[in-house]
């Protein structure tokens, strides 16, 4: 898969879980953080809060 492809396949949602693996996972627009610079995950973020977040890829259900 090309990194193109791959950034804007619609069945990969980029996120964190909120409160460690198997929690909520928290969906994150791919758009600012590809004109970032980030084009796969996993790597980290930091929110104009001072929170970094570890964000990861994630298939959406049923998509496969």
């Amino acid at each position: 898969m090309t990194e193109e492809t791959y950034t804007n396949d619609p069945t990969v949602e980029w996120g964190y879980w909120l409160n460690g693996e198997g929690s909520t996972f928290i969906v994150l627009p791919k758009l600012p953080m590809q004109r970032a610079g980030m084009t796969q995950p996993p790597f980290y973020v930091t929110r104009p809060d001072g929170k970094v977040l570890h964000v990861i890829e994630r298939r959406v259900a049923g998509q496969e």
